[in-house]
């Protein structure tokens, strides 16, 4: 559920990075403190592509935390105790005329108090270094994060400049039709920017050169997550005359989950004229 909540604020521009940390038990019932990162992940031009999720294991870490807390917590007490040794010795000096005994016993409790704390310092010393230890190892991760991220936004906007060069037009869908993607032959077959389509649903759309009905057709198979081939789709071209197109439309699910739809757009106009006119020239032959 919180992982859900991160993504929602996220997915809905509220932020662009969210962080918190769970608990989960390991497949040998020790339990495990993981902090789950949710970043906005986009493209060079600030669009936005989708989530990046990012988990790290804080067991460690958070085990050094308590280690570290239980050491101060310590420490302060032989504070506390160191404090009231030295007001014991304080008054074992004003009582030195009358009894060098207690003086020499004040003495001896300093000298272990001094012994205690002497240790404590020690273990507090080797809680730091694991601690920096740890940091480093921290550090060392962020690093190996950040040039993973590098490369993911590389291989993202090669993939939106291969979409965009493609001569069929491509529609990428999040699952409740909200458009992603609207590459270059998108813009030129079916009339629309892709600033216009971006960020809005297919379905609330006019989109110039298909009928309704057919979006409408198109909606009900990718909700019922199914896939949808058409070939011969009559539609308007862009300089008003018309044209035919097959379009192929295909749900992306995992097993339990909607990720959206892809829906290829292609003008065969060209070939449906290039196969009349083939059959028309057959038919004259066997004439």
């Amino acid at each position: 559920d919180l992982l859900i909540e991160q993504s929602s604020r996220v997915r809905a521009g509220r932020s662009e990075r969210e962080s918190a940390d769970g608990l989960l038990e390991s497949p040998g019932g020790e339990p495990l403190t993981l902090r789950t990162q949710v970043v906005a992940l986009r493209d060079r031009a600030g669009e936005r592509l989708g989530l990046v999720y990012v988990t790290h294991d804080m067991t460690h870490v958070r085990g050094l935390e308590q280690d570290l807390q239980t050491a101060q917590e310590e420490l302060q007490s032989l504070n506390l105790r160191m404090q009231s040794s030295n007001e014991e010795l304080r008054a074992s000096n004003e009582e030195l005329e009358t009894t060098n005994e207690e003086l020499q016993s004040a003495n001896e409790e300093l000298q272990t108090t001094n012994e205690e704390l002497q240790s404590t310092n020690e273990e507090l010393e080797t809680t730091n270094e694991e601690l920096q230890s740890a940091n480093s190892e921290l550090d060392a991760t962020n690093r190996e994060l950040a040039h993973r991220t590098l490369e993911m936004d590389s291989l993202a906007f090669c993939q939106r400049t291969i979409i965009r060069t493609l001569s069929a037009a491509v529609l990428v869908l999040e699952g409740d039709g909200r458009i992603t993607t609207w590459n270059l032959a998108a813009e030129r077959l079916l009339g629309l920017t892709e600033r216009e389509a971006v960020g809005q649903t297919l379905w609330s759309l006019h989109v110039p050169a298909l009928k309704r009905a057919l979006i409408l057709k198109l909606r009900r198979h990718l909700q019922e997550n199914r896939s949808l081939r058409l070939e011969g789709i009559p539609y308007q071209l862009p300089h008003g005359g018309k044209g035919s197109a097959t379009m192929v439309a295909t749900p992306l699910v995992t097993d339990t989950t909607v990720l959206g739809s892809i829906i290829l757009f292609e003008d065969t106009t060209r070939a449906t004229a290039l196969l009349e006119e083939n059959r028309k020239l057959k038919s004259r032959g066997k004439a």
